[in-house]
């Protein structure tokens, strides 16, 4: 028994959607669809929205957009404090929903998985969805210009946003390549400085 099923009592992996993910072509554009989605999000009324960033540089940026005016609260949080405290204190029950909007993907695929866990294991409905651009270090390490001229060729604009099956298979691809590649998990306040200080030489 999980200390979600201690806490809770026993949960039905069901409540947790996860939609797939939206892939910018900018970074900027992307915080930017964040906030536009948060907009919509607070139509529906959740007992709450979750910013969840994996590095604190990317959850300082999500603050921002945290701290404006919305009808719902709202809030920026790392993903490794995703805790049973916290899902306690927002007061969640099997009536309740949220929504984790997540702004990046780590470089260990066993990293979002545990977000994944995290996301099933509450009591309440949850949906999971993670925003992504082509400017991410993640990206940046498998797709290199060739992604970003693709889709400009298409006529994709800064401010859209694509759902490709075929990017995120190759982008978890890349994620267990360097899962296989990493010498150690070290904390790091960027993607970037994760990747030069687990990675080996």
């Amino acid at each position: 028994m999980g200390i979600f099923d201690f806490l809770f009592g026993s949960t039905d992996q069901s409540r947790c959607e996860e939609v797939p993910d939206k892939i910018w072509l900018t970074e900027q554009a992307k915080f930017q669809g964040i906030a536009t989605e948060v907009a919509e999000r607070a139509k529906a009324a959740p007992a709450c929205i979750l910013l969840v960033a994996h590095f604190e540089d990317v959850r300082q940026t999500l603050e921002a957009v945290a701290a404006g005016t919305w009808a719902v609260p709202v809030q920026a949080v790392l993903a490794n404090r995703l805790t049973p405290d916290l899902a306690y204190g927002l007061g969640l029950d099997e009536t309740s929903t949220i929504d984790l909007l997540v702004a990046e993907r780590h470089p260990l695929p066993s990293e979002d998985d545990r977000l994944v866990e995290f996301a099933r294991q509450l009591p309440c409905r949850v949906r999971v969805e993670h925003y992504l651009s082509l400017q991410d270090p993640v990206f940046s390490s498998f797709s290199g210009e060739w992604v970003h001229n693709m889709l400009a060729n298409l006529g994709m604009k800064e401010d859209e946003c694509i759902e490709s099956h075929m990017v995120a298979r190759r982008l978890r691809g890349a994620q267990e390549k360097i899962a296989k590649q990493a010498v150690s998990n070290h904390p790091a306040d960027s993607a970037d400085e994760w990747l030069e200080r687990n990675m080996r030489e």
